[in-house]
């Protein structure tokens, strides 16, 4: 089955530079990944899979967006109602810029599935609403679907954007839980707790991020900004001294 979580880009509201420890030019803090990217999709292989749905995630995993989506196209002709190959399209036409077909693909699955989180998700990422609507409309997603980790993302997003970091870094930090090796997880709580001023955790989390997103392939596969990342680091040692490696999370 496809699950999702939510790729990267910025927050509206820019955070201000954390305070150096000695005069210097600093950078901001690294802005949250944004709700107006699409979830990533994943695959799980299930015991009798078509084989264009594991091509389609194969491809999709190396960037293959063309290959990805003709994969996930002989699913759906093979299955008109395969909500995996939906959001796996979906997720293709949003990062190839492809806004209304992307929601269309959504919609098909909230057809098939009205509470599907993935689809939720995805469409509330796509069309952006109030702030209390959509923090609202995020926290019930959230709460209706506790084991998803793009609706705990979203919800973080959502609390981000409104200035309550605190929330914000708890939902990131269930999104993480649920999807330990995303590596956009990561990130998003190292950003969170950076915000918060926790430098020595923020640190760790940042690391941490960089690898899983080696890991997944770099960073236009994983979503991470490794250079934005780096960057915020030398501010973070300008700042106070990390905490010990043996207390990462």
């Amino acid at each position: 089955m496809v699950k999702t979580e939510c790729p990267a880009g910025t927050l509206a509201p820019d955070c201000k530079p954390a305070p150096a420890a000695r005069a210097r030019t600093t950078r901001p803090v690294a802005p949250v990944a944004s709700v107006a990217a699409s979830p990533v999709p994943q695959f799980q292989s299930r015991a009798a899979e078509p084989a264009p749905l594991e091509t389609a995630y194969s491809a999709l995993s190396r960037g293959q967006w063309q290959e990805a989506a003709e994969g996930y196209e002989k699913a759906l002709a093979a299955n008109p109602e395969e909500r995996d190959a939906l959001i796996g399209l979906a997720y293709v036409a949003h990062r190839l810029g492809r806004e209304s077909e992307a929601r269309e693909r959504y919609r098909q699955v909230l057809r098939l599935d009205p509470r599907n989180p993935t689809a939720l998700a995805g469409l509330m990422a796509l069309n952006p609403v109030d702030s209390q609507d959509q923090m609202q409309r995020t926290r019930e997603a959230a709460e209706q679907h506790p084991d998803s980790a793009a609706a705990q993302s979203l919800l973080g997003h959502s609390l981000a954007g409104a200035g309550k970091l605190a929330e914000a870094q708890q939902a990131f930090l269930r999104a993480m839980a649920l999807e330990p090796a995303v590596a956009l997880h990561v990130f998003n709580v190292a950003v969170a707790t950076d915000r918060l001023r926790s430098y020595g955790m923020a640190t760790l989390y940042y690391q941490r991020a960089i690898e899983l997103s080696e890991k997944a392939g770099g960073p236009a596969l994983s979503g991470v900004n490794h250079a934005l990342i780096l960057n915020r680091l030398q501010d973070i040692k300008a700042i106070g001294k990390p905490v010990a490696a043996s207390s990462a999370p």
